[in-house]
C-alpha cells in the first residue's frame, strides 16, 4: 500500500495536464498523394508520448485482441 499512496502522490504533484499540447486537422507534405499532403485528424503531444488519432465514424462493434495487431468491425450500417 505504501509504494500506492507515493505513485499517487507523484503522479498529482507533476501537473503534466498542463503540458498536454492538441493538434487538429494537421496538414503534412506528402508527394505520393494527388494534393501534396497527407491529413492527420489528431495529434496529442505528452511528456511521455505522441498520440495519433484517426477518426471514423462507422457504427457497430470493433473486436480484437491484445495478441492481434488486426481487428474486426461488426454491423457497420452507415
Amino acid at each position: 500500500m505504501e509504494n500506492l499512496v507515493n505513485i499517487k502522490y507523484t503522479f498529482n504533484s507533476t501537473n503534466w495536464l498542463r503540458k498536454v499540447k492538441y493538434l487538429s486537422d494537421v496538414l503534412i507534405p506528402y508527394f505520393k498523394a494527388k494534393s501534396g499532403y497527407s491529413q492527420i485528424d489528431h495529434v496529442i503531444f505528452t511528456p511521455f508520448a505522441i498520440f495519433v488519432i484517426e477518426t471514423k465514424n462507422y457504427a457497430g462493434n470493433i473486436y480484437g485482441d491484445r495478441a492481434g495487431l488486426s481487428g474486426v468491425l461488426m454491423e457497420s450500417s452507415l
